[in-house]
């Protein structure tokens, strides 16, 4: 058998990204409108059990600003209705383990193991994309591949994830590299994972988490398992 998993990640680069939520909406989707009103244009739609990110707490009569980064690497900004959000906080929490460069979480059947390392960052530097600053005489690296490059606030990165595998019931599922090949700087203490499905709704979320972390999102299905010759 052969399980799917699919992997969001989020750099929280800012204080005012303090949380996450998942679409809960009967009718399959939730729709992004342009203000907080029933009547405001529609930007975008969220699939039911995707993940959003949360710009602030304040609600706005029932409504929450959001982003929501689709799996085509766009980000659609606008506001979703509280009712239609299940924010990550409010899932069980899991402990989690580290052991030298590896740490996780599990519930029942169900573990998330990652994999870290060092980065060698001249072999890789020509796969990333910088900005000059003439007055600091400095690079400011934004992409990595084309995508963003998450986890260093535009310095160099000198560590990296090596692997990231989800294992279950139906198997072991390695989240391919280039999902998450952009991603730097993996920091055990604010690290989080929530992983969600039919038979477990948990979140690995330690103590020490702050609004800076870098975040993970996990989402299992068991529905989505495929066999495979």
């Amino acid at each position: 058998m052969k399980t799917t998993a699919l992997l969001l990640f989020l750099s929280l680069s800012l204080p005012a990204y303090a949380d996450f939520a998942q679409v809960i909406d009967s009718d399959g989707y939730a729709n992004i409108r342009s203000q907080p009103s029933p009547n405001a244009k529609i930007v975008g739609k969220v699939p039911d059990g995707a993940i959003v990110a949360l710009s602030y707490d304040e609600e706005d009569d029932g409504w929450r600003l959001i982003n929501y980064p689709t799996p085509q690497g766009r980000t659609i900004s606008g506001v979703i209705h509280y009712s239609r959000l299940k924010p990550i906080h409010t899932y069980p929490e899991l402990p989690s383990a580290s052991s030298g460069n590896q740490f996780g979480c599990s519930a029942g059947p169900y573990r998330l193991t990652v994999n870290t390392g060092a980065f060698d960052f001249p072999r890789h530097r020509r796969n990333f994309t910088a900005i000059y600053n003439k007055e600091y005489d400095s690079y400011t690296f934004t992409h990595y591949k084309g995508k963003p490059a998450i986890g260093t606030d535009g310095r160099q990165p000198d560590s990296a994830y090596r692997s990231i595998v989800l294992s279950g019931k139906q198997g072991r599922s390695a989240v391919p590299e280039t999902d998450f090949d952009n991603l730097s700087s993996p920091m055990r203490n604010t690290t989080a994972a929530s992983i969600t499905g039919k038979q477990i709704q948990s979140t690995c979320l330690p103590a020490t988490a702050t609004a800076q972390a870098l975040t993970m999102l996990c989402l299992y299905s068991p529905k989505a398992a495929t066999s495979s010759a």
